[in-house]
């Protein structure tokens, strides 16, 4: 199991600190989804596509701007959230004439 564990950390890309605020928006309407379970404190459910975002953030005196998938969310013990986002590509937004 031990090694199973090394070779996905080998497979993951280079992590960079990243001190920046971050602006993101959920770019979605209506989501459609399937119930896995439910509790007295919460559901679990599945979608058919990652949920979008926008976002954006300066860093070394530029701003980027990025759409990104959910992919985890984890409360810490602080009561902090912690998220991790897919980079996707980016929907062309058409130009108005």
């Amino acid at each position: 199991m031990e090694k199973d564990t090394k070779q996905q950390a080998d497979l993951r890309p280079q992590r960079s600190d990243l001190g920046a605020n971050i602006e993101f928006i959920g770019d979605f309407d209506v989501v459609q989804a399937k119930g896995i379970d439910l509790a007295d404190g919460g559901i679990c459910f599945s979608t058919d596509e990652g949920l979008p975002f926008e976002m954006r953030f300066g860093l070394d005196g530029e701003m980027h701007q990025h759409r990104a998938h959910l992919i985890w969310m984890k409360q810490q013990e602080d009561g902090t959230y912690r998220y991790g986002m897919k980079f996707v590509p980016s929907i062309p937004v058409p130009k108005i004439a």
